[in-house]
């Protein structure tokens, strides 16, 4: 199995590539700086003649005795998925552990359970349906990370002070 954040991150270590957009590595702190650039929604994903596909939204309720395929533990989505049951005090059946969202998808569309991931422009591919929670949105945060430990180079530095310059743009437009 491939965790493509990992692949990411291995890259990042070595030097291939200069920053990685992804949600942050479950690594050392002391290795990254980063920024954050966009939260993700997260949504309940079934396959299209689910129970559920036809909900114009979702809760915690409507979870309880469903079967789940879950990213395996080393990421973000894990950890907002299992903050989430434990906090619903749902405690799913889990029926397969896999590395990356597409495979949860394509998984969710042969109909071998549901799922919490990421509306990826993907699941158009698969027989699914993404539905919103009511209430509370779940999210994830994607952050541009870097090697610390590196020095940045002109084409980062250039990326960061636009970006920064806009943060604060946006910053101001909120207050004004």
């Amino acid at each position: 199995q491939i965790d493509m954040t990992d692949i990411l991150v291995e890259k990042l270590l070595d030097g291939t590539i200069d920053a990685v957009m992804a949600p942050l590595p479950d690594m050392p702190n002391d290795c990254f700086e980063s920024i954050p650039m966009f939260e993700q929604e997260l949504f309940l994903v079934v396959y299209n003649e689910h129970p559920l596909a036809e909900n114009r939204y979702v809760t915690a309720d409507d979870l309880k005795g469903e079967k789940f395929i879950m990213i395996n533990k080393k990421t973000d989505l894990y950890m907002q998925t299992e903050s989430f049951f434990k906090n619903n005090n749902i405690i799913p059946e889990i029926t397969f552990k896999v590395d990356e969202c597409n495979s949860m998808a394509a998984f969710v569309g042969a109909k071998l359970s549901i799922a919490i991931i990421p509306k990826i422009p993907s699941l158009d591919n698969y027989k699914v349906t993404a539905i919103p929670f009511k209430g509370k949105i779940l999210k994830r945060t994607i952050h541009l990370v870097w090697d610390s430990r590196k020095t940045r180079t002109p084409a980062l530095n250039s990326f960061l002070n636009y970006y920064k310059n806009i943060a604060k743009l946006d910053n101001s437009r909120l207050r004004g």
